[in-house]
């Protein structure tokens, strides 16, 4: 329940306060005053005439913003509900299309399974599709750079290379054996492919170089060779980077992208080392992810490719033994022929030596046997020799000549027209185009004929109803696109009333704070609530709380009263608003009295009583012993009724409280709660309050730990003497508390921290400098130990 403040009484907004005792309001704005400082007063720059036409306008504008306001309202408000019927329309179009999204996709996948099944399995498709590209890459090359004029032409059986870095992938080569103007080239095409059907590889090239062997290093390759595609560029000074091309087969028309495959074709001069041994060697370097990425053989990933030119080198080589042995059998032949007429010569001689030998005796004759016998002996060790060293002379013999390529592709392979060459193979393809590529596959693969085709023919049919399928997914989609226009028209609409509506609602509320400020300064203050009207809130709470807590029946009932001790101002953080705490120690009458009222200077007749009894008490001395026995009398009374008076004393503490906003705006609203704790000095430990304390409004919530209570506050407004509200809404909170001065002490309490707890559940604490903050603390008067 709200309660009034009293009358505000002056322009500057003061609020009356019960008048106090003359002492007692002296030291309170003694104390005030040197807690605070002495205020200065603010110069306003204009006059009361200005400020009011200044108010009067700014009302005058915010009353003019409230058509428009209604307006921009209204026609937000009628812009809503097509807007959310649009996105309502949308939702249940979009997901019908992700319904039809996720059939599609599906069936797709299974229909991929299913086309593949038909083809032979993934790894006979690819290497097949592999295979038959890299044939007719031979081929068109050998076409494209006049080898057609060659004098020998032979293509090898393709050869797999080792690549286990990209399962299911494949990589052969295949040679050819080329003789064109005296030279001999080796001319290799390399294809390199992921598993059939799945996404291909994309921005591939080649780092190659010659070498000796499988486990030698690197060499250029000789001068006068040739690659397809013909962008190369070198690296180093022993390789270099070739461009792979990206084919797709072309079925029934249409490009099969989803199986298109990478190839590079290269012609190497058989020169120097390569006309006796080597090859190429070579990795795959991958640049589509940005960074890159190296494919080499072996489990590891971490050996180089071995194209190996054996074939064509053993076939050349083969090709010269023959010539050369033919020319030596035609010298043979030609040498043969004088041999004869040599030997016949030499027998004619010999018979003729023999016939003079027998002339003469038998001396004679055994001597020439003797020379006979060793020169044929002589001969026949010489004709050994040189058997010998002509067959040390002989190269060693060669493999077994390799036949030549013959196809033996599965028959759908056979229906590829052609290889369609790309300028790459895309990495994002419609589930159109994909459907096209199935459909050509399937088709080739029925009309192929054999165990499979009945399968494909099954397959093709589930391709024409996918492809209805199809149509009804592109129909969904269109209309959500549509309905996702309508809506995002609709929603613009309605963004721009509802902005409208808050850009009128941001500027009425800006004139009517300008009229709130200027009507405050028309008052003369400079805020709706100002440190008075909390002081004087937090003062009115902690004497009704005086009032309530005051013992006795009336006529005996005791008169108690409050005396001022200090006062503390602290900033709340977070909000432009301030906490007020007023210390009061409380007494009774006598104790305020003695404590704030200096005693009396005595009276002539007290004076001249003094000096009679001070000249009284020295006769007495000179022996007159009946005066001093008087005089002893009157003084013994006199102490034993001071010592019946008790003393004045204080004997409780009370605590007001008050906290308002500057411009009062909601931010503290009831319920607001006080969550507080007796501390022995500030930051210390909490501890709950004595047993005979009190507040104002009452409280019985301690939390949950028993070391903090729970106190609310009391709300308050500011009326005119009329009654009439000062301002909008000046609303102010405060409470006090009580608390025994013997049971803090024993307690050794100091003081009191506390924190508030907002309706909206924030917790609000005093503002320190840089952005912190601290628990609100209030000293007790409480004496030392």
């Amino acid at each position: 329940m709200g309660h009034c403040v009293g009358p505000c009484s002056r322009p500057g907004g003061r609020l009356a306060l019960p008048v106090r005792s003359g002492a007692l309001a002296s030291s309170f704005r003694a104390r005030q005053l040197a807690a605070t400082g002495r205020r200065r007063l603010s110069v306003c720059a204009s006059t009361f005439e200005e400020l009011r036409t200044v108010a009067s306008e700014t009302v005058a504008s915010a009353q003019s913003k409230l058509p428009l306001l209604e307006q921009a309202k209204n026609t937000a408000e009628r812009a809503k509900q097509p807007a959310e019927d649009a996105e309502r329309a949308w939702q249940d179009s979009h997901a019908k299309l992700t319904s039809l999204q996720q059939e599609t996709a599906s069936a797709m996948k299974q229909l991929r399974q299913d086309v593949v099944a038909a083809a032979g399995g993934e790894a006979k498709a690819t290497h097949s599709l592999l295979e038959r590209l890299t044939a007719e890459r031979l081929e068109n090359y050998r076409a494209q750079n006049n080898l057609i004029t060659a004098l020998d032409w032979k293509v090898y059986a393709p050869r797999e290379l080792p690549l286990h870095s990209i399962p299911g992938g494949r990589c052969i080569y295949q040679l050819a054996a080329a003789e064109h103007e005296g030279t001999r080239y080796a001319v290799v095409a390399l294809g390199m492919a992921n598993p059939f059907l799945v996404d291909n590889l994309s921005s591939l090239l080649l780092h190659w170089g010659c070498s000796e062997g499988e486990h030698s290093g690197w060499m250029q390759p000789p001068k006068g060779w040739h690659t397809s595609p013909g962008v190369s560029t070198p690296t180093g000074s022993l390789a270099w980077e070739t461009v792979f091309g990206a084919y797709a087969p072309v079925m029934q028309g249409e490009q099969v992208v989803e199986a298109a495959s990478y190839s590079v074709v290269l012609q190497i001069p058989l020169e120097g080392v390569l006309a006796l041994r080597g090859g190429i060697k070579c990795v795959l370097k991958r640049t589509d992810g940005g960074q890159p990425e190296w494919i080499k053989a072996g489990h590891h990933n971490s050996a180089d490719f071995f194209l190996d030119f054996s074939p064509v080198i053993n076939r050349f080589e083969r090709r010269r033994r023959e010539a050369q042995a033919a020319a030596l059998a035609k010298a043979r032949a030609a040498g043969l022929l004088k041999d004869e007429e040599e030997e016949e010569e030499e027998e004619e001689a010999a018979a003729a030596a023999k016939a003079a030998a027998a002339g003469k005796g038998a001396k004679g004759s055994a001597a020439d046997e003797e020379a006979e016998s060793k020169a044929k002996a002589k001969a026949a060790a010489e004709r050994k020799a040189r058997k010998a060293k002509k067959k040390a002379e002989e190269p060693p013999p060669l493999p077994e000549e390799e036949p030549a390529y013959e196809s033996r592709l599965p028959g759908w392979v056979s229906r590829v027209d052609h290889f369609a060459q790309l300028s790459d193979i895309p990495r994002e393809r419609g589930m159109a185009q994909r459907l096209k590529c199935l459909t050509a596959l399937a088709a080739a693969i029925s009309k192929a004929g054999g165990s499979r085709s009945d399968a494909a023919r099954a397959v093709l049919d589930r391709c024409r109803d996918a492809d209805g399928l199809l149509q009804q997914h592109d129909l969904a989609e269109l209309s959500s696109r549509a309905a996702q226009q309508e809506k995002e028209q609709l929603q613009a609409i309605y963004r721009s009333a509802s902005d409208e509506s808050g850009h009128l609602m941001h500027e009425l509320t800006s004139a009517a704070e300008a009229a709130r400020r200027t009507a405050v300064k028309l008052r003369g203050r400079e805020t709706e609530v100002t440190h008075r009207d909390l002081e004087a809130v937090a003062q009115q709470t902690a004497e009704e709380l005086l009032k309530r807590n005051t013992g006795g029946i009336w006529p005996f009932k005791e008169e108690r009263q409050l005396v001022f001790v200090q006062q503390t101002v602290m900033e709340v953080s977070g909000i432009d608003a301030a906490v007020v705490v007023q210390v009061y120690v409380e007494g009774t009458k006598a104790a305020v009295l003695a404590a704030t009222v200096p005693p009396p200077p005595p009276t002539v007749e007290e004076a001249h009583s003094a000096a009679a009894g001070a000249e009284a008490g020295g006769e007495g001395s000179d022996g007159d012993d009946t005066g001093d026995e008087k005089g002893g009398k009157k003084k013994a009374v006199a102490k034993k009724k001071k010592k019946e008076e008790p003393p004045a004393t204080f004997d409780y503490v009370v605590v007001g409280i008050s906290v308002a906003e500057e411009f009062p705006d909601g931010l503290l609203s009831t319920p607001l709660i006080m969550h507080m704790g007796l501390v022995s000095h500030q930051h210390a430990k909490w501890q709950p309050p004595p047993e005979k304390w009190a507040s104002l409004p009452e409280s019985n919530a301690p939390s949950p730990s028993g070391a903090a209570m729970h106190v609310p506050f009391q709300r308050y407004t500011m009326r005119a003497e009329d009654g009439a509200p000062v301002f909008v809404d000046p609303t102010l909170f405060a409470l006090a508390l009580r608390m025994p001065l013997r049971e803090c002490l024993e307690k050794g309490v100091r003081g009191v921290e506390f924190v508030l707890k907002c309706s909206d559940g924030n917790w609000r604490s005093w503002k320190q400098n840089h952005g912190q903050s601290c628990n609100f603390y209030a000293e007790l008067p409480v004496p030392m130990p």
